[in-house]
């Protein structure tokens, strides 16, 4: 092997990541969008102020288990390469059984004590008042996200970005036109200020859990994955999704913990000075959650093993996919002439070209790599 990359496994690198980097990126366009409509309130300062708080809290609350995307998505990408697409079938169904839970045990906690929660933080009562309300809306939507969060998992597992970049299209943009229509009170909506914001990643969020519905309700993926026909609780899927999640969960945590700790020592300094931390933190926040949320870097040996697992089950599954370049099937009906007899045929069936060999290879070493 030459130092040049393969371009056939370079395409299909890019194939699979290229929609996952583009999904991840709308998020900005959304965080700019949202603090440049709230920064054009009446009490600019206060609504700014308080959405630094009340965004971060929020996130560093759930980032602990929206980061379950990582483990669906390693075990789901593993089944996918053993070809046991039932099996990565049963791995959604028990992630969507753990969004549940989890969306249960923080949404209606968080409700209830959001005032309280934010208080805490808040140095201006007005701040707090203010961003109450927004913390409720987001508490609210916070059960509906984690499922989309199990889908999001399950379809990159499989290789299907392309699902998760159409979903955060839908995501990301509807959150911006409800942004508009709510902040504001556009198109007879009422006008709701800050909690409207809050209230428009909700009603986002059900519309991307709507598509992805949709999509896993399609005659392909239904008849292959199977995962609605077979409803079966499993303790030990269970305990991997969320041993190979914690690891990430604790990465997002102490990350978001610190844009928190530093909007709530800039509210002592002032108002003010609280509100310019939404402006000038909200794209770096955003930027490092869209960068941990599908991969993380190494945070322990087991997980990293898991990762390298799952990377190897997902290229050995595209090489075997009918139709893709370089794949089996390919250079079979590219080396296969009519005149062929039945018995040679069926000889080459076996891979036939070196690139093959070669991505096996690599794929082996990678699921027995010791880190």
């Amino acid at each position: 092997m030459g130092l040049l990359p393969e371009k056939a496994l370079t395409r299909s690198v890019l194939k699979i990541a290229t929609p996952a980097v583009a999904g991840l990126s709308s998020q900005m366009v959304v965080s700019v969008a949202e603090t440049a409509m709230v920064g054009r309130l009446e009490n600019t300062k206060v609504a700014l102020a308080a959405m630094a708080l009340a965004s971060l809290a929020a996130w560093a609350l759930t980032s602990a288990f929206s980061s379950l995307a990582t483990g669906t998505h390693v075990l789901v990408a593993r089944r996918t390469g053993e070809r046991d697409f039932p099996g990565a079938g049963e791995v959604l169904n028990n992630s969507l059984l753990l969004s549940l839970i989890l969306g249960l045990l923080i949404s209606v906690p968080g409700y209830i004590f959001s005032h309280d929660f934010i208080n805490f933080f808040a140095a201006d009562p007005d701040v707090a008042d203010e961003g109450a309300g927004y913390m409720e809306w987001r508490f609210i939507g916070i059960g509906i996200f984690l499922f989309v969060v199990s889908y999001r998992g399950f379809f990159n597992g499989i290789g299907h970005t392309k699902v998760f970049m159409y979903s955060a299209i839908v995501i990301n943009f509807s959150n911006i036109l409800f942004n508009y229509i709510l902040i504001f009170g556009n198109l007879g909506a009422p006008r709701m200020g800050l909690p409207g914001a809050g209230l428009a990643v909700a009603l986002s969020n059900i519309l991307g859990l709507l598509y992805f519905l949709a999509a896993t309700f399609t005659p392909g993926y239904r008849k292959t994955y199977k995962y609605y026909s077979k409803l079966r609780i499993r303790g030990d899927l269970l305990r991997q999704i969320v041993k190979i999640s914690i690891p990430v969960s604790f990465q997002n945590i102490l990350i978001l913990l610190g844009f928190l700790v530093f909007a709530a020592i800039a509210g002592y300094v002032g108002t003010t000075q609280q509100a310019a931390t939404q402006v000038s933190t909200k794209s770096a926040m955003r930027s490092s959650e869209a960068r941990h949320s599908s991969h993380a870097p190494r945070p322990t040996r087991r997980a990293a093993s898991a990762r390298c697992r799952s990377l190897a089950a997902v290229v050995a599954s595209r090489v075997r996919q009918p139709g893709h370049p370089g794949s089996a099937h390919t250079c079979t009906a590219r080396m296969t002439s009519s005149t062929e007899s039945p018995r040679n045929s069926s000889r080459s069936l076996e891979p036939p070209g070196s690139w093959e060999r070669w991505v096996r290879a690599r794929a082996s070493r990678l699921r027995s790599v010791k880190l």
